[in-house]
């Protein structure tokens, strides 16, 4: 026995369960990290889909609009055409 009261088997068995423990902590600490890579590569995927969904809804609200218009401008011609133009 040392002055600890461990016999060296002993000690030989606790130092490698820590080393063991460490490797394991070094995994999680890589896994964790690959994580915090991936949330911040989704997260730019989500970000940058929303930018293109925000653009389509205004893409197809101006197409919207400029429908409106022509259909309305169409509308007052044939109206005119219609009571106007034959009198």
């Amino acid at each position: 026995m040392s002055d600890n009261g461990m016999n060296p088997d002993q000690i030989e068995r606790v130092f490698g369960t820590l080393g063991r423990i460490e490797q394991k902590l070094d995994s999680h600490l890589d896994a964790f990290n690959r994580h915090i890579e991936d949330d911040k590569r989704m997260g730019r995927a989500i970000y940058d889909l929303s930018q293109a969904q925000s653009k389509q809804r205004g893409f197809f609200a101006g197409l919207s609009t400029v429908g409106s218009l022509i259909g309305a401008g169409i509308g007052y011609l044939v109206e005119r055409w219609i009571t106007g133009s034959h009198s």
